[in-house]
């Protein structure tokens, strides 16, 4: 992705994660994806931001990349509005058809999304000409030994159909390995991470603090 090249870490964690392997999960859970696929995508709010948020998003960026570059301490912090100028000016989320709207709040994102199956990879082999709608809360949290981003569900529902609370756990302990492998394969993301000391959602916004 573009943005996973500029080190956009935002749109990674809080987007592709959960609408990509969120999917995946759920299939392991109710064993028949096809059951929380829509024949309709969800009616999202449009991003109705300014050119001026996307351009002070990129602006902070490239800085915290210039920094991490140079190996200087640095923070970024991205608002719900930057994340979301962020995602709606990514080409390669255009061409997978997808669409997010993502609120921070305090220490938590809420992420509604929609995504048609045929751009998700092995997904789109059995289920053809459907939608994955996305309602998803959650936390997380950085583990700064492994380099690894945890997530904290609070709800996951797709569809129509909620992941029941029994189940919660063991879909956070499968979305976030198989998220952490993707991240650190990625010699951009993997070069972000290393540097990274926290990153976190807080006071409704995006962080991310190098040592």
């Amino acid at each position: 992705m573009g943005c996973l090249g500029c080190g956009c870490l935002a749109v990674i964690v809080i987007f592709l994660g959960f609408v990509g392997l969120v999917g995946a999960g759920t299939y392991f859970l109710f064993k028949n994806i096809y059951i929380v696929s829509a024949a309709t995508p969800e009616t999202i709010a449009p991003y109705t931001g300014t050119d001026d948020v996307y351009t002070g998003a990129q602006k902070k960026i490239t800085s915290f990349n210039d920094d991490v570059a140079a190996s200087k301490t640095s923070t970024l912090t991205l608002s719900s509005d930057e994340v979301n100028a962020l995602i709606y000016h990514n080409v390669d989320l255009k061409k997978a058809n997808a669409q997010a709207l993502v609120t921070l709040d305090g220490d938590q994102a809420r992420v509604q999304a929609s995504i048609a199956s045929n751009s998700i990879p092995f997904i789109n082999l059995g289920v053809k000409d459907r939608y994955f709608n996305l309602d998803a809360t959650t936390g997380i949290s950085f583990n700064p030994d492994t380099k690894d981003i945890d997530f904290q569900f609070h709800k996951v529902q797709i569809g129509d159909i909620s992941v029941p609370a029994t189940s919660m756990e063991s879909l956070q302990t499968n979305f976030s390995q198989q998220f952490n492998l993707k991240l650190h394969q990625d010699p951009a993301m993997s070069k972000v991470l290393d540097a990274a000391k926290t990153i976190s959602i807080k006071d409704g916004q995006f962080v991310v603090e190098t040592k």
